[in-house]
This record gives structure tokens, sequence and C-alpha cells, in this order.
């Protein structure tokens, strides 16, 4: 039955409601059938990229909504859904980490194909994920990130601030001065 609903594919599953949103959003939202996502992920995989009127991708929303079981399908089906931006420019990485999708963000490097250009992808504030990994306090669940990127850690936003300037408030001296030298070695 899916299948014959999918006949005129492209035009279908690239429809938007009143509020932006594709067949592929509703899916990721409701979340009810991995198969309709698959479905319609292999009908036409850039629906995944295609931002609704509050500037979000199904992947942008998957990752939101903290849903870890889509990020692979998604991005098997699609790699480049990680790295288109909302309007603030924010990536599915940087989404993760603002939300403190931990896993999520496990899952979006595991299954991502270029790691160094979506942790060093820029919003518009020119925070990379790992700027607001390290705003928000959580250099110890990312260190083995960052010590894997390390030449990340001297990128400065707007505000010239670095990663390891990011976290002045939260992060204890010593893992400041492990950081430094990090970033001295890199």
């Amino acid at each position: 039955m899916r299948n014959r609903l999918l006949q005129p594919e492209r035009q279908l599953i690239r429809k938007k409601d009143e509020c932006g949103n594709t067949p592929l959003h509703h899916a990721v939202y409701s979340c009810e059938d991995i198969d309709t996502i698959e479905l319609l992920l292999e009908k036409d995989a850039s629906a995944a990229t295609i931002l609704n009127s509050h500037g979000l991708s199904p992947v942008h929303l998957a990752v939101r909504l903290g849903r870890k079981e889509l990020i692979k399908p998604l991005i098997k089906h699609c790699p480049d859904s990680c790295i288109i931006t909302t309007i603030e420019g924010q990536n599915a990485l940087h989404i993760a980490m603002k939300k403190r999708k931990r896993i999520v963000a496990r899952k979006i490097l595991k299954h991502n194909e270029d790691n160094y250009l979506i942790l060093s992808q820029q919003d518009k504030d020119g925070n990379t994920p790992l700027h607001i990994a390290a705003s928000l306090g959580d250099f110890d669940t990312y260190m083995d990130i960052w010590v894997g990127m390390k030449h990340l850690l001297a990128l400065t936003n707007k505000k010239g601030l670095s990663i390891v300037d990011c976290n002045d408030d939260y992060c204890p001296t010593e893992v400041r001065v492990i950081m430094s030298l990090i970033v001295i070695a890199a």
C-alpha cells in the first residue's frame, strides 16, 4: 500500500504543509515507523535537507527531539544532512551540543563521513559545536573529540574566543592547562 502511495513520489515527498513540514518531517516527529522513514528516504534522500518554516530539516528535528534511532538512517541515505544549517547557521551537531543530547551527538559523529567538516562548521556567531559544548561545561564529555581534533581548539568565534576560552566558568584549572597544552602542540 505504501509503495502505491509513493508512485508520484518525489513531488509528494517534497510537498510542504502550512508550517513548511514535509512528510519526512512528520514521520520524524511521530517516529511511529522507522520503515516509513527509510522508504521516504529511499524514494528521495534529499528530502532530509529540506528546511521547514522554523528553519529545521528532518535531521535537525530528530536531533532536537533526541530521536537517536533515526540518526543512522538519515545520515546513511543523505550524508549531507548533517552539514545543512538552520537559520542560525547551526548544523545537526551544534543542535545536539546545545540541547545536551550526548548520545545523539555520538551517533552523528559515528555515522558521519567527515567529522572534521561538521566539527569545524561555524554558526552565525562563529561558534563550532565544540564551542557550544565548552560553553555549557561539557568539556569532559567530549575530551576524546578535542584530543582527536586538537587543531579545532584554536578556532575562534566572532567574539575572539577559542574553545578553551569558552570554558572559563566550568573548566577546572588542570583541564584548562591540558587543553592549552593540546593547542600549543597542534
